[in-house]
């Protein structure tokens, strides 16, 4: 995982400072359980692939968003003008970077488990899918026992990390919104925010001056 401790030390006395604490650390649960199922397995995204990022704009709640404007409002990383462009896929590709992602460090949930965890099907037990553009020795879609016999590996089930994204928003499922809408409407408030924190007149962890 990308190093992003600095981000602990953002807008003190903020929800989005405390949300940026956890979020990290699921993140670094997630990212850890997924190079640990890889390794195993040996799988990977093939060289250079960004095809899920050429067709996607991934749903994210605003915790996430708020994370990545914070991101962005600490980097050089400069897309805040695209963010409000009409666009196919997610706003953050660079077909001519080697990762692709701009935003790597700080890519949501939905994009560092894709290809790499397990969903249940409707019958409660695990199941993994294989990315179509990753190569596969047998069948692409693997169920129960399956997933061992086939990989040699569990993969991280990607719904349990979700339920701790979502425990952060204090309050049930929250909305979940296309990233480049969700972050464009974060960027206004974590601007506003840094304003404040500059001025030495943050507002309390509740965020009400926001």
């Amino acid at each position: 995982m990308t190093d992003l401790s600095w981000m602990l030390d953002v807008l003190p006395g903020t929800s989005i400072a405390d949300n940026i604490r956890k979020l990290l650390e699921v993140y670094r649960s997630l990212d850890e359980e997924i190079d640990r199922f890889a390794h195993a397995a040996t799988i990977g995204c093939p060289d250079g692939c960004g095809r899920c990022c050429e067709e996607t704009d991934p749903e994210v709640t605003q915790i996430e968003a708020d994370f990545i404007a914070v991101y962005l409002s600490y980097s050089a990383v400069n897309v805040i003008g695209a963010l409000n462009t009409r666009h196919s896929g997610c706003v953050f590709y660079d077909p001519s970077s080697p990762l692709h992602c701009t935003i790597y460090g700080a890519r949501p949930l939905v994009c560092r488990a894709f290809a790499f965890t397990t969903i249940r099907d409707k019958n409660g037990a695990p199941l993994f899918r294989y990315c179509r553009h990753m190569p596969a020795a047998g069948s692409r879609t693997l169920v129960g026992a399956e997933i061992e016999r086939g990989l040699h590996a569990q993969p991280p089930e990607v719904t349990l990390y979700g339920v701790r994204v979502a425990g952060l928003s204090g309050h049930g499922e929250p909305e979940r919104r296309p990233l480049s809408e969700a972050v464009a409407k974060s960027l206004g408030r974590v601007m506003l925010l840094r304003r404040l924190s500059a001025n030495n007149d943050a507002p309390d962890s509740g965020g009400r001056a926001a």
